[in-house]
This record gives structure tokens, sequence and C-alpha cells, in this order.
């Protein structure tokens, strides 16, 4: 039976994203200052890779140049089989709206609209919309996340948690190639931390390839890697082993951490 979250794309055992020395500069009339320096990322389909590092490492400009946001000074980006450097704007807006899902810090919710219609609004942006194919996903989606019965709910009725699941619902409608987080639990609170770690692992598991920028060792600990960032260079790098618990996973991290001053 398919799951959820399957996809044809999902299944293949390929290279999903290559990055090559990348190098991000910024210029201030004379001075130059180099925030990524010389990073090389390859994520495979299926992963789920954590990027740790102190503020100021580079974390959020990586996820940024790897995803499109952003263009590198130099280097080059293949994602889901595409060269960045080959798209201008449009064509870079395009990939991310297609073929990519994002989770911020922030859920980016807008109070006029219900927690359903946030979470179908991009789709509705888009010429095709989709119908009722897409709300019948979107409440799949809501029933998983453990947010059902809210689809009319306002956004000002919901917790800050429940406003988190709804941004990752939202993240995944469309069927992503590769799901990008920036310290998506940065804002809860322990609780809602925790649900949020456990639905990450539970769509990873489902096939999802994530790429996740956190501080937070719970979030790390169910990953597949641990990349390590400081002054924009990757410093260290974890496998993690998933034939341990999710409490020994989560040690290791924090040991790591504390050797890099994390």
């Amino acid at each position: 039976m398919t799951t959820l979250l399957e996809a044809p794309a999902l299944l293949e055992a390929t290279a999903l994203l290559e990055a090559t020395d990348l190098v991000r500069s910024h210029r201030e009339g004379e001075t130059v200052t180099t925030v990524l320096d010389g990073v090389s990322l390859t994520v495979n389909r299926g992963e789920f890779v954590a990027v740790m590092g102190p503020s100021g490492s580079g974390k959020s400009t990586l996820l940024h140049c790897v995803s499109g946001v952003d263009q590198p000074t130099s280097g080059t980006v293949r994602l889901a089989g595409v060269d960045l450097d080959g798209l201008d704007d449009d064509g870079r807006t395009r990939l991310r709206g297609e073929r990519l899902g994002f989770v911020f810090q922030d859920p980016h919710l807008l109070e006029a609209l219900t927690v359903l219609d946030n979470i179908l609004l991009p789709s509705a942006l888009q010429a095709d919309g989709g119908g009722d194919q897409l709300r019948t996903r979107a409440l799949e989606l809501m029933e998983v996340t453990g947010l059902a019965g809210l689809a009319e709910r306002g956004v000002n009725e919901i917790s800050g948690g429940q406003k988190q699941r709804a941004s990752l619902c939202r993240a995944l409608l469309g069927h992503p190639d590769l799901l990008f987080g920036d310290e998506p639990t940065a804002a809860l609170n322990s609780a809602a931390s925790a649900e949020v770690v456990e639905l990450l692992q539970h769509f990873n598991a489902e096939g999802m390839t994530m790429v996740v920028v956190t501080h937070d060792a719970r979030v790390a600990a169910r990953a597949t890697r641990v990349l390590f960032l400081a002054d924009g260079r990757v410093v260290d790098e974890h496998r993690l082993d998933h034939g341990t618990d999710a409490a020994a996973r989560e040690q290791q991290v924090r040991l790591a951490m504390a050797a890099l001053g994390v």
C-alpha cells in the first residue's frame, strides 16, 4: 500500500542535492565578509541531514544557497536534477514552489484565513490550484499531524505548536522532493517542540528527504547525519546509528556540540 507521502521520485536511491565548494561573501566598501568558505554537501534521497553550529557559522546562509533562495558567490548547486546556476530568478522561484517545502521558526500563517486555507494558500496561488485533490491531501496531513477538527479554526484560536504543525502540513502539501527547515522548533516550548520532532522523524521514515538547520539536539538526534559548521566551514560530521535509542543519539549530538562549543 502506498503511504501518505510516497511519490515515485522519493523512491529513487540517488543524490537529490549536490553542493560543491560553496562560497558566499558580502562586500561593504573595502570590507569583504565570507559567510560560507568552500562548503560541499551531498544529500541522498530519504536522508535527514541536520545542520548545527554556533550563531554566525553560516547555517542559514547554507540553507538559503542550496534551496535557491540566495545565490552563492561561487560554487555549484544541483538540486533535484537541476543546476541552479542555469536558472534565472523566475526559474528558481518555480523550482522552490514545485519541488521544495519550507518550514521556518515563524510559521508565517495569515490571521485572516482559517487553518485549512493557510495550508492550501501556496497551491491556491498557483495557476492549476489543485482543487479537491489538494484539499483532501491537506485534511489527511492534518489528521496525521494531530490537527483534525481544526480546519475551520482561526489562526488565533490555536496554539503555537499547532501553528507550526500547520506550517509543516503546508510545506508537505505538494509532495516536495526535499523539505528544508530553518530552526523549526526554536520558538516552541518543550512539549510542542517534542511533537514537531516526532513528526519530522515520522515523515522522514515515510521517505521524505530533509535538511534542517537547528540548535536543538533533540531534532538532530532524529537525523541520519549531523553536519557541524563553524566560521563558514564544515568542521565535523556525525552519522547517527538508528539502531540505538533516541536518548543515546541525543547524547552523542550533545557531546559533539560541547566539543565544538556550540
